[in-house]
């Protein structure tokens, strides 16, 4: 397997800045520029080839300038979005739409449930308790006064307000994978060994096509339902073309025409 550009040694390297935005120019033995923005930082790392002009390179970011920044702040949201202290009125993404973060101190046993507009969706999840989950959050018209409440009498530590909360996504998230599982084997006749949560930063799903085997990630509860199902599908595509060539995106256009658009949610 060809070794990654980003990955080569790095023969010498450059803090460029250019309006208002640092660009990391690594110079190496490659043929063309390349450009990525870190997941982990948001950093933009240029690789370039060792002999040419800076010139050049300017050229080069002035004319990637505006998608540079915009894919950049979307990097930056997503870090803001795993990187919080959760506290009042801390925001998260949940299921495509923002949520505030309210405090209440009324059950004994923690629980967390969601408000929009004044109003409790009948949507709850207790600790050691059975769900009533399939959220229907993405249908909600309002952006405003969407708050996620966790609920507990007892002073709940930053951590365990986090493995509450990964245990209320991954109940959600199970919901809705049971329902578009059911769904797409059926219209494919094809049946998954097992189509399991866990968690991934730089992924949103993976599979195993010869054991059948799927792994979405839970960080996919962030996105909107459509961005689920389709990178479900995805995955489940790979069970008959497992590379990305034209056969895999002719199975996406037939399956789901407008899959595009859901694609656009995760680039950067």
């Amino acid at each position: 397997m060809t070794k990654s550009k980003f990955k080569r040694k790095v023969y010498h390297s450059k803090i460029l800045n250019f309006q208002g935005l640092e660009v990391n120019v690594q110079h190496k033995k490659i043929k063309r520029l390349y450009l990525k923005i870190c997941h982990k930082n948001a950093e933009v790392i240029l690789c370039a080839p060792i002999n040419i002009s800076e010139n050049f390179i300017i050229n080069f970011i002035s004319e990637k300038l505006q998608w540079i920044k915009e894919n950049q702040q979307k990097i930056i949201n997503k870090i803001k979005t795993f990187d919080i202290e959760y506290v009042e009125s801390d925001n998260i993404q949940f299921l495509g739409k923002n949520y505030q973060i309210k405090l209440q101190k009324s059950s004994k046993k923690p629980k967390i449930y969601l408000i929009n507009n004044q109003n409790m969706i009948n949507k709850t999840y207790q600790e050691n308790s059975q769900l009533d989950l399939f959220c229907n959050a993405s249908r909600l018209d309002s952006v405003h006064n969407n708050q996620i409440v966790f609920d507990s009498i007892k002073d709940l530590t930053k951590i365990q307000k986090i493995k509450l909360l990964e245990n209320f996504y991954r109940h959600n998230l199970q919901e809705i994978l049971q329902i578009f599982v059911k769904k797409w084997q059926e219209i494919l006749q094809i049946k998954a060994n097992f189509v399991r949560i866990k968690k991934m930063r730089t992924r949103y799903g993976s599979c195993n096509a010869r054991k059948k085997n799927i792994w979405i990630s839970l960080n996919l509860i962030h996105y909107p339902i459509e961005c689920i199902e389709y990178v479900l599908l995805h995955e489940f595509l790979h069970f008959f073309e497992q590379n990305h060539g034209k056969k895999f995106y002719a199975l996406m256009d037939k399956f789901m025409p407008n899959w595009r658009n859901y694609q656009k949610n995760f680039r950067h």
